[in-house]
């Protein structure tokens, strides 16, 4: 209440049922905890055994999006609630998962409850060759320029079927490189910030995470970072 900031709530669409994940929507409410914009589980195209358990394939988990937001648009007052459903950034290891298909698996069974498709985005410097000094950070700041281009295939399937794009996790994620924490991560963050402005379908930007330690956070939990 004190920053008025309005939360995005994640339901637990894996094991849960429409019905104890709405009864938590109306709590929230009770404790004067808006309620208006909602993402339907988490990187749930993983291969994981769980996950593959529930949906065994996208078109699964788009059906049974549309059936929970149905229901949850069905409740008095919530009808004008922003609803998403979980897309992919196809960037995986091995490259036969199904990640790499998802987005547009999802988006082309989704029905017009659902508002918008959630992405994370993590991304390189895309050093190649180069050796990560100071001398070539130019070649680090060229990445999020790279990388908007390359998701545009992401964007235009959700273009297509008229849906927002809500970037719900992003940051620099360089394990093999000494960039965390450093005024090139925070530089590199803010490049890749400004670069969402640049198409109108990215309607939210969710940095991960704005308070945690040096390796991810905007603001550091304690003096040193860790």
């Amino acid at each position: 209440e004190g920053n008025a900031a309005v939360p995005m709530l994640s339901l637990n669409i894996l094991c849960s049922s429409k019905e104890n994940e709405t009864a938590g929507l109306m709590f929230a409410n009770s404790l004067n905890i808006p309620v208006k914009y909602i993402e339907f589980g988490s990187e749930l195209y993983h291969d994981r055994l769980n996950y593959l358990d529930e949906f065994p394939s996208a078109e699964s988990y788009a059906l049974k999006c549309n059936e929970w937001a149905a229901f949850i648009k069905s409740i008095p007052g919530f009808q004008n609630y922003k609803i998403a459903a979980v897309g992919a950034q196809p960037n995986s290891d091995p490259v036969f998962s199904r990640r790499n298909s998802w987005t547009k698996k999802v988006t082309d069974v989704l029905t017009s409850s659902v508002d918008a498709i959630t992405l994370h985005y993590y991304n390189s410097g895309r050093w190649g060759k180069y050796a990560d000094t100071e001398q070539n950070l130019h070649i680090m700041f060229q990445a999020p320029f790279e990388q908007i281009a390359d998701e545009k295939p992401n964007f235009d399937m959700a273009r297509a079927k008229k849906k927002e794009v809500w970037i719900t996790e992003y940051n620099h994620y360089d394990r093999g490189r000494c960039l965390h924490d450093t005024w090139a991560h925070g530089l590199f963050l803010a490049t890749q910030t400004l670069t969402f402005l640049e198409d109108t379908i990215i309607t939210k930007a969710l940095c991960h995470t704005i308070t945690t330690d040096a390796r991810m956070g905007c603001l550091f939990n304690d003096s040193n970072g860790l």
